[in-house]
């Protein structure tokens, strides 16, 4: 059963397409989950590093110490999404989307639970790389088949770009309560509530119908892309925006912390900075419909999205560079993000979704690896955070491959 069946008696709403209603509430649920974590996940983990035995004899500074263990363990996340993708595209329950997508969310809540016991038994962080896998793997491939296949292309723009308003509204308190939690409570009070959001999102998913798909992924079919150089500059221009916001939503909070020394100040530039952002996301979507064929807003927002990364780097020296730079980011990526994800639906479409999907999520993952090694190569050096900030502008330049060239289909130039 098509998901336009559903939600007939619905009145439409504009932000809301009726089809995708059960969908945008759990994403919305999600969102919220997520924005809980944003600040105080990849900060737990930071310090929490010097904690671990034999990982604290690597370096003198818990500060590179912290930023080794996140480096590695998302470089273990991504790594495990190459050695998963064969079995996954052959196992049947990937054959169905709504299954897929509650296994990979049930992935994620299960990854919170293990975060509330890791300062007591840190043996368990081996799980999470696994975890982080199954979701990227199972949820995030399916959530953009399922979106792909069912939202109307004719206004793509205007509903992802209402997706990122309600998205975004249901996140701009997400990491200052967050912080506040972890302040005021503890780190494991901030998970749990995570958690209750989690399970809210994934009953929603259990409520779209079962949708199945064909197609089986191959290592031969990315080795196929990769010799066409429009999918090649695509691969790329995806691996570029998938680090730069590896960036924002990792090591950035990282180095806001260090820069304010404490968890309120973050939560406060990042929560200021999203509100007031909201209004220019959906008016981006709006000019994706009407100017589709043109290239610049997206270009240029993404530009911004590069440039700031150097303003970043300046922060040390004056910090209410930092808080700038994050308002101006909200703008940019609101743009950027509603323009790309616009872009990605009609590219896949366009081409085998399902390979298309995997393609993807293998690119993001070697992004990861090359990423993650030239920060350990970083750290290593000691050559300081400033060059770890440069990774991300020359990513959020090659980002621009993926707006720039406005065809769809893969095929072999001429």
């Amino acid at each position: 059963m098509p998901l336009r069946s559903l939600f007939h008696d619905v009145s439409r709403f504009s932000l809301v397409p009726p089809q995708l209603r059960w969908l945008y509430f759990s994403v919305v649920m999600q969102r919220i989950s997520e924005a809980l974590l944003l600040v105080i996940s990849p900060l737990f983990l930071f310090q929490l590093a010097p904690q671990i035995p034999y990982l604290n004899q690597i370096f003198s500074s818990d500060i590179k110490t912290g930023l080794f263990f996140i480096t590695i363990y998302y470089m273990a996340e991504r790594l495990m999404v190459i050695l998963l993708a064969p079995l996954l595209a052959r196992i049947s329950i990937t054959k169905d989307i709504r299954l897929s997508m509650v296994l990979g969310r049930s992935a994620f809540l299960l990854s919170i639970i293990i975060f509330t016991f890791l300062e007591k038994q840190i043996e368990l962080v081996l799980f999470l790389p696994i975890l982080g896998a199954l979701t990227m793997m199972w949820y995030w491939s399916n959530y953009y088949l399922l979106l792909a296949a069912e939202i109307d292309l004719s206004k793509v723009g205007k509903e992802m770009g209402g997706l990122e308003i309600v998205s975004k509204l249901a996140t701009v308190i997400g990491p200052l309560l967050g912080v506040v939690l972890a302040l005021n409570i503890s780190f494991q009070g901030a998970f749990w509530l995570a958690i209750l959001f989690q399970f809210l999102a994934i009953l929603g998913f259990i409520q779209l119908p079962s949708l199945r798909i064909r197609t089986v992924w191959h290592w031969s079919d990315f080795l196929s892309a990769i010799k066409l150089s429009i999918a090649r500059r695509q691969l790329i221009g995806m691996s570029g925006e998938f680090w730069e916001r590896r960036g924002l939503s990792v090591y950035w909070p990282i180095i806001l912390f260090i820069m304010f020394g404490g968890l309120m100040a973050v939560g406060y530039v990042f929560t200021g900075a999203t509100l007031i952002s909201l209004i220019f996301i959906y008016l981006s979507g709006w000019i994706f419909d009407k100017h589709r064929r043109k290239t610049s807003l997206g270009v240029k927002s993404g530009t911004a999205l590069a440039l700031i990364w150097l303003v970043r780097a300046f922060s040390w020296q004056l910090p209410i560079l930092s808080v700038l730079a994050e308002v101006a980011d909200r703008f940019a990526s609101g743009v950027f993000q509603t323009f790309y994800s616009s872009l990605l639906l009609l590219r896949i479409r366009a081409n085998n979704s399902i390979i298309y999907a995997y393609n993807r999520q293998i690119a993001m993952a070697l992004a990861n690896l090359v990423g993650g090694t030239f920060v350990l190569l970083v750290l290593w050096l000691d050559l300081g955070l400033s060059w770890i900030i440069g990774s991300f502008f020359f990513a959020g330049l090659a980002a621009l491959i993926f707006v720039k060239d406005r065809r769809l289909r893969y095929r072999l130039d001429k």
